[in-house]
């Protein structure tokens, strides 16, 4: 994603598009699934490290309540959602300690 977001090409701002697009058709449509959504909360990669990927999903989802400001979404706080609004977080990812913490218990309760 870094990639596509550092081109100036039509392509690559396609493939943006398109998956900000995708991604915030599956959080609605999970939004319809669920009766509403209380909160959204984005981790990973691309959710920890993509203020404008983060920008371009929550444009579309005012609708359902959620909102950024704008500052806190460029400086990657922990809460990036307007404060009038449902909230909207950044959450640090960190999938090798989780790995190494599964891997340990699963290791410990071995007879």
């Amino acid at each position: 994603m870094g990639e596509l977001l550092g081109s100036h090409s039509a392509a690559a701002r396609f493939a943006v598009d398109y998956f900000c697009r995708q991604v915030s058709g599956v959080i609605g449509s999970l939004a319809a699934k669920e009766g509403g959504l209380d909160a959204l909360v984005f981790t990973g990669g691309i959710g920890e490290h993509a203020p404008s990927i983060r920008a371009d999903i929550c444009s579309k989802l005012e609708f359902l309540g959620f909102s950024l400001n704008n500052s806190a979404n460029q400086a990657s706080a922990i809460k990036i959602g307007r404060c009038d609004f449902k909230p909207v977080l950044v959450i640090p990812a960190d999938e090798e300690a989780m790995i190494n913490s599964l891997c340990l218990a699963l290791n410990t309760h071995r007879v």
